[in-house]
């Protein structure tokens, strides 16, 4: 029987141990300094997301045990200190901790995605091109191929002082080569950057001033196509790269149309590239993105972009999109000669709904909203949500709490009929947010959707004085 109990609890143990390093609020700066490269996850033990990523980041942490990067997790929720000190707001939340410095891990979710990311971390971040055969078969050729950045660079100077700490930085972003050699460089000038690509113009040059966002933003802008169909796999590297998008929506059913305005835009981006990225899509399929942006969603192809406040201007649909008629529009946007279109429904005749929620629409919005007399708390909505159909009792219950309350004003608004100014920024619904009395500060309300949850915040934040009527809440 002993030995049966033995072998059980072996057993036992072998199912349980694990190669995950655990990490708590006491031992997490030591862990760091003990793992230089460590991939950490931020769970909570209830989060669904959490148990389906467990047993491939466990399967991920066994095939990397022993090699230079470590793999570890927090449960967020009971060491408060570590996840708040990091931000963390959602479950589960992974980043990659290089030498006590933090970045967002951005990869799949399976164990392969993991350990190759993982496995990219170790070693050189820079390729060392000692040979023209080396440097010709890390140029990408096919087009399938990701483009590949090669520093010309002469040992112990200043560009390969930069680039050696600017590509262990970066590595997650791009494939890094170095030429040392002059008699290697070829047509290329010793002490510059270039981007090579198996697309477009097939290489850029940098020759400005060795700058960490410089030099990152001039890499993106020339990693991507100067036209190219935008989707799930690209969609982060365009908005990172920090300058307006230009979107085409069009219907793929309708070819000719489609090849159409996607040879105008070949044609005009070129000039433009420093300024916009330029993408299509399916209007079809995202006709409520197309709506979003202000054009009426029926007529394709259709073009529009939008300002870093996130106003938007449609290229006017009566209009036929030539290359000449663009880069006109695109032209007079850049002036800051065009006025963006607010899209919203009608003023309502009545100004709020059945419990006393102020309704606002984009044509009232400034005019409510921004008030400096009045603290102004905001629901963006969509009518099909279903977060926002359980919270409109409880919003309810609010506004008629702050009824006799001149200073205090409880609105929503739908998100997806009406636009707001750009300083709003909307991702998801329900987002509530706090427009205070007298400087008009945006506060982001990210407490618990109860009435008391809205109540101690409004407490806290709002800038104006009240008093709640007689029957209400008492803050």
């Amino acid at each position: 029987m002993s030995r049966y109990l033995l072998t059980l609890a072996l057993f036992v143990a072998s199912c349980v141990a694990s190669d995950v390093i655990v990490l708590t609020d006491d031992n997490f700066d030591d862990q760091l300094k003990a793992n230089p490269i460590m991939l950490v996850e931020f769970y909570a033990p209830w989060c669904g997301h959490c148990k389906k990523l467990a047993p491939e980041y466990e399967t991920a942490a066994t095939e990397l045990k022993g090699s230079e990067v470590a793999i570890a997790k927090l449960d967020a929720t009971a060491e408060t200190k570590t996840g708040g000190k990091y931000q963390i707001q959602g479950y589960p939340t992974l980043k990659l901790f290089r030498d006590g410095e933090p970045s967002d891990y951005e990869g799949g979710r399976t164990s392969k995605d993991i350990v190759n990311f993982m496995k990219r971390q170790s070693g050189p971040a820079v390729k060392v091109l000692d040979s023209k055969d080396a440097l010709d078969a890390f140029i990408p050729k096919d087009e399938k191929e990701t483009p590949v950045v090669v520093a010309f660079a002469a040992a112990g100077g200043a560009l390969d002082t930069f680039y050696g700490k600017f590509a262990n930085k970066k590595r997650n972003d791009f494939t890094f080569g170095q030429v040392s050699d002059a008699s290697l460089a070829g047509d290329e000038k010793m002490e510059t950057i270039v981007v090579f690509k198996p697309f477009d113009e097939k290489k850029a040059v940098f020759t400005g001033e060795l700058e960490t966002d410089a030099v990152a933003k001039f890499i993106k802008g020339n990693s991507l196509r100067l036209v190219d169909e935008i989707g799930p796999e690209n969609y982060r590297a365009y908005v990172d790269r920090g300058v307006p998008i230009l979107w085409l929506f069009v219907d793929p059913a309708q070819k000719d149309a489609t090849d159409a305005a996607i040879n105008s835009l070949k044609e005009v981006a070129p000039a433009f590239k420093e300024d916009f990225s330029f993408v299509w899509l399916s209007g079809v399929q995202y006709k409520q993105m197309a709506q979003k942006m202000s054009l009426s969603g029926d007529k394709l192809p259709a073009l529009a972009t939008e300002n870093d406040g996130g106003d938007h201007f449609p290229f006017p649909e009566s209009d036929e999109l030539t290359a000449a008629a663009i880069k006109a529009w695109l032209t007079k946007f850049k002036a800051g000669e065009l006025t963006p279109v607010v899209r919203s429904e009608p003023i309502p005749a009545e100004p709020n709904d059945a419990d006393g929620v102020r309704i606002l629409v984009g044509d009232n919005f400034k005019d409510i909203a921004m008030d400096t007399n009045k603290d102004v708390l905001i629901e963006f909505y969509a009518p099909w949500c279903g977060h926002c159909k359980k919270l409109a009792p409880i919003y309810g219950e609010v506004a008629k709490a702050f009824s006799g309350v001149d200073t205090v004003v409880i609105a929503k608004m739908d998100a997806t009929a009406n636009d707001a100014p750009g300083d709003f920024k909307v991702s998801g619904f329900p987002t509530l947010k706090l427009v205070t009395a007298n400087d008009n500060t945006i506060v982001d309300y990210n407490g618990a959707r109860t009435k008391e949850g809205f109540m101690e915040f409004l407490k806290k934040e709002a800038k104006s004085k009240y008093d709640l009527k007689e029957g209400h809440d008492e803050l």
